[in-house]
């Protein structure tokens, strides 16, 4: 239901796509594998990549200032909405779920 998802998702499924992954055999999503697929791993690595440059995020982060106004400037910066940037910020543990939850684009979907 949050943007960050909905587009982390969407740039994932492109990247295996963009690198010519196979499906070799069925995937089931219900199930739980504690070890990810080199293909699973590229994709989310592109879709990681896409969203938020390597080298930006990078810098950014070495300043560790992780403020709305600091994050709001780096959005701008690499032209991206700043919710993206607080969720990838709280999955990889810079900040608490919990702080990024309030910044984070809910969608809706018409039906």
């Amino acid at each position: 239901a949050y943007s960050a998802i909905f587009w982390f998702s969407l740039f994932h499924e492109l990247g295996h796509i963009i690198k010519g992954h196979q499906k070799s055999e069925p995937y089931i999503s219900y199930l739980q594998s504690s070890v990810r697929s080199k293909q699973e791993s590229e994709a989310d690595m592109y879709a990681r990549d896409v969203l938020i440059p390597p080298a930006s995020f990078d810098s950014f982060l070495c300043k560790r200032i992780f403020t709305r106004s600091s994050i709001a400037d780096f959005s701008k910066e690499i032209q991206i909405h700043p919710g993206i940037v607080w969720g990838r910020l709280a999955k990889e543990n810079f900040i608490k779920w919990e702080e990024a939850a309030p910044h984070r684009l809910k969608l809706k979907f018409a039906s």
